[in-house]
C-alpha cells in the first residue's frame, strides 16, 4: 500500500534556545558531528513574566541582576519531563552567575540548581559569560497534580541577599491510561523528585519494581494482537507485521510513502544545503531537524497512518521527537538507541527509518539483527560510563560504548540482515533493536534516508547518554 502525504497545519513557532543544543544521538565512529543551525522543538512556551528578562543577548552580561528562562511557561506541558533552561546573573563581581534556586507554587522550600551548563544548555562554542552563567534542570510532571502550577525561580549573591526573582505559571496533563500509569509507579518510588538540580539517569526510575511494562514485552504478547488492532482500527492484515515485531523486533511497511513525496523530502535536503541552511561536510553525516525547514519532511513526520502504527505498537498517543536525515550510509557503529532515546517503563520508544530512494547493496545500508530487542538494554549506569556534557566529548563516549554493544551482539550468536528496501519503504523497529550501518563498499553511492524517532505520549522520556529530558512535540502543535 503507497499512501500520499497531504498536507498538514503550519509548523509551530517553536521556542528559539541561544546557543546550539547537544544533540542526543551520538556518532559512534570517530567523526564529529554537525548539527543543523535550527531550533529545537519544544511543547514550552517563552513568556516570561515576573522580573525575568528576554530582551538581553547571552553575548554579554545584562545591565542588571536577573534571571532569564527559556524554556517553561503557560501552554499545557505534556505529560513527562520537561526541560528548565536559563541564565542567572547574580552582578557579584565574584560570583557572577550567583546561586539559583527553584521552588514550586506557593511553597517555601527551595531547592538548589547544580547544574551549571554552559549557556542554559547550549554547545562549547558559547561565550565565556554564558558558560558561566546558564543552568538546567528538570521538572517531573509526574508529581505534580494535573491543572495549573507555578514555577518560581531566584538568583541570590553570596551573602543570600535575592538579586533577582521570577514567577512562571505552567499546566500540567497527565492523562490517559500510560501517564497514569507512570504516575503512579513515580510516585511509589522513594527515588522520585520533582526536579532534577543535575541529570537524570536511569537508576532515578523504578525500572526494578514496574510491572507495567509495554504490552508486546509479555509473555501473553501475541494473544493481545486481536484486541490491539480492533481498539485502533488497524486491518487484520497488520497482524502479521504486530507478530514480526513482537518476535523480532522490527516491522517492514513495503512502499508505503509515495515516491514522489521521497523526491520532495531529497529536493528540499539539497536546496537547503545548496543555501546554506545545512552544512554537509562528510559523507555519513547526519542532517539534524529537516521537519522544521520542509513541510514535506514535516508531513512525513507527523504521517498519521505511521503514528497510527506506532500508537498501537505503544497502545498509547505516539509523539514525534526529531528527524535524522543522511545523504550517504553513516556506517554507524551497532548500537541499541535505548542508551540515547530513552522511555519509563520500558518499551515506549521506537525508531522509523524511510527509504528515500532504491537503497543498494554497496551503498553501506542498514543492517539490523533480528530478535536482539530480547537482550539486556545498556545503561551509562549498568555500563559505568560517563555522560555526555558537551559535543566534544561524544567521540569518548563511543569509545566506551561502541566495544560493549558490539560483544553483547557477538555473545548473543544474532546474525544481521542487511536492509535494502525501495524508496517509500518504512521500517519501525523496538527501542533495544541493535543496529548500525554497514560499510560502504561503493563510496559513490548514495543512501538517501530519513530517521525519526517516537516517544509514547504517556512515558517519561529522556536521553540516558545526556542525562537530559527529551524534546518531542505533538504534529500538531502551533
Amino acid at each position: 500500500m503507497t499512501t500520499h502525504l497531504t498536507p498538514t497545519r503550519k509548523p509551530a513557532r517553536l521556542r528559539r534556545l541561544y546557543g546550539k543544543m547537544s544533540h542526543f544521538l551520538g556518532r559512534l565512529g570517530s567523526r564529529t558531528e554537525i548539527a543543523a543551525n535550527s531550533p529545537k522543538p519544544t511543547v514550552l512556551d517563552e513568556s516570561l513574566p515576573g522580573d525575568g528578562i528576554i530582551t538581553s543577548e547571552p553575548g554579554s552580561p545584562p545591565g542588571r541582576p536577573s534571571v532569564q528562562v527559556t524554556t517553561i511557561g503557560t501552554k499545557p506541558v505534556e505529560p513527562g519531563l520537561a526541560a528548565i533552561w536559563g541564565w542567572a546573573f547574580s552582578a557579584e563581581e565574584d560570583l557572577p552567575e550567583g546561586i539559583v534556586e527553584v521552588a514550586f507554587d506557593h511553597e517555601d522550600d527551595w531547592v538548589t540548581l547544580t547544574n551549571r551548563v554552559p549557556g542554559g544548555g547550549a554547545g562549547p562554542t558559547v561565550d565565556p559569560w554564558s558558560r558561566r552563567c546558564g543552568f538546567q534542570a528538570t521538572l517531573n510532571t509526574f508529581l505534580f497534580s494535573n491543572g495549573k502550577h507555578l514555577l518560581r525561580l531566584r538568583v541570590k549573591t553570596r551573602s543570600g541577599q535575592v538579586a533577582a526573582s521570577t514567577e512562571i505559571p505552567f499546566r500540567v496533563n497527565n492523562t490517559g491510561r500510560l501517564a497514569e500509569t507512570t504516575t503512579r509507579l513515580m510516585k511509589d518510588c522513594p527515588r522520585s523528585k520533582r526536579v532534577w538540580v543535575d541529570l537524570i539517569d536511569s537508576t532515578d526510575f523504578p525500572y526494578d519494581r514496574s510491572t507495567e511494562a509495554a504490552w508486546f514485552e509479555r509473555a501473553d504478547a501475541e494473544a493481545r494482537i486481536a484486541d490491539i488492532l480492533t481498539k485502533h482500527n488497524l486491518p487484520p492484515a497488520y497482524e502479521t507485521h504486530l507478530r514480526k515485531f513482537i518476535r523480532e523486533g522490527y516491522v517492514v511497511l513495503d512502499d508505503f510513502i509515495a515516491r514522489k513525496d521521497c523526491q520532495r523530502i531529497n529536493s528540499d535536503l539539497e536546496a537547503l544545503i545548496a543555501n546554506g541552511t545545512f552544512k554537509y561536510e562528510f559523507k555519513g553525516q547526519r542532517i539534524q531537524h529537516l521537519f522544521e525547514h520542509s513541510a514535506a519532511t514535516r508531513r512525513l513526520w507527523a504521517h498519521p497512518q505511521i503514528i497510527k502504527v506506532l500508537s498501537a505498537i505503544f497502545d498509547d498517543q505516539a509523539v514525534p521527537c526529531q528527524t535524522l536525515n543522511f545523504m550517504h550510509g553513516s556506517q554507524q557503529a551497532v548500537h541499541q538507541d535505548v542508551i540515547h532515546l530513552t522511555p519509563f517503563p520500558q518499551g515506549f520508544m521506537c525508531g522509523v527509518w524511510v527509504a528515500l530512494e532504491d537503497i543498494h547493496p554497496d551503498s553501506g545500508p542498514l543492517i539490523v539483527y533480528p530478535g536482539s530487542h530480547r537482550l539486556p538494554r545498556l545503561y551509562t549506569h549498568t555500563l559505568q560510563i560517563d555522560k555526555v556534557r558537551e559535543d566534544s566529548k561524544w567521540h569518548a563516549f563511543s569509545v566506551d560504548y561502541a566495544p560493549k554493544a558490539k560483544e553483547l551482539i557477538e555473545q548473543s550468536g544474532l546474525e544481521p540482515v542487511y536492509y535494502t528496501p525501495r524508496a517509500g519503504s518504512v521500517l519501525i523497529w523496538h527501542e533495544n533493536l541493535a543496529h548500525g550501518g554497514s560499510p560502504r563498499k561503493n563510496d559513490e553511492l548514495t543512501r538517501k534516508s530519513i530517521v525519526s524517532h517516537y516517544f509514547a505520549r504517556g512515558s517519561a522520556s529522556y536521553y540516558d547518554s545526556q542525562g537530559t529530558p527529551a524534546w518531542t512535540t505533538p504534529p500538531d502543535d502551533d
